[in-house]
């Protein structure tokens, strides 16, 4: 199932399962007043991101890749629950320069650079792959597996003219590593969950987030 019908607009509603693909180039971008955009005035209003969230017993991460058209941004943070010490960082790349973000559903590959850091987010066969360099040195490096859980997949109507595309994912069992303020390696244990949250469309221009992410082990 194409998320962009053949009539040039999105499907609606909640999905019992997620969009094949998205094909963007189908939509039909109206203004208020019912004028066409095409071009790069279509793509200047087209909106996606990508979140990753890991809860470790002892911390919590966080990674997103954002295009929103003016520009690219990333940002990464691990913050240490014992000694409440945070590895902090984000940046922007002015008109998406060295960002690529692939909004596909099932099958992706996006990307954000600039010095010292890069991000790479894979999605294949119910598996993200996350990797964090630093200088070409591995931060982060995570596989989270997607494939037989529940999957929040909707669309809604946004504002007058535009739509929001989302997939959301929770508790998910990852694999892998990440290093952490004292230069030590930390691995993901059986315990630790992730978050996912892929997010595309045309959004509204001004937009404030309140939003809560857990995952935790009941005692």
């Amino acid at each position: 199932m194409d998320l962009i019908q053949e009539n040039g607009q999105p499907r609606y509603g909640h999905f019992e399962s997620v969009p094949s693909t998205i094909h963007v180039q189908h939509y039909i971008y109206k203004t208020p007043y019912g004028k066409v955009l095409k071009g790069w005035r279509k793509q200047l209003k087209y909106k996606k991101f990508k979140f990753c969230g890991i809860q470790h017993k002892h911390y919590s991460i966080g990674l997103a890749i954002a295009d929103i058209g003016w520009v690219g941004h990333g940002f990464f943070y691990i913050y240490d629950h014992e000694t409440g010490q945070v590895i902090e960082w984000n940046a922007i790349q002015p008109l998406g320069h060295k960002t690529y973000l692939d909004e596909q559903p099932l099958f992706n590959q996006s990307y954000f650079s600039k010095s010292p850091y890069q991000f790479d987010i894979q999605h294949a066969n119910g598996v993200r792959y996350i990797r964090v360099t630093k200088y070409g040195e591995i931060q982060l490096s995570a596989r989270i597996f997607c494939a037989g859980t529940d999957i929040l997949s909707l669309c809604t109507p946004t504002g007058i003219n535009g739509w929001t595309y989302t997939q959301k994912q929770t508790t998910l069992a990852v694999e892998g590593m990440f290093i952490n303020k004292q230069n030590q390696v930390v691995q993901f244990d059986e315990k630790t969950f992730a978050s996912l949250d892929d997010t595309c469309g045309f959004l509204r221009p001004e937009t404030a987030w309140f939003w809560l992410s857990c995952n935790f082990w009941d005692e």
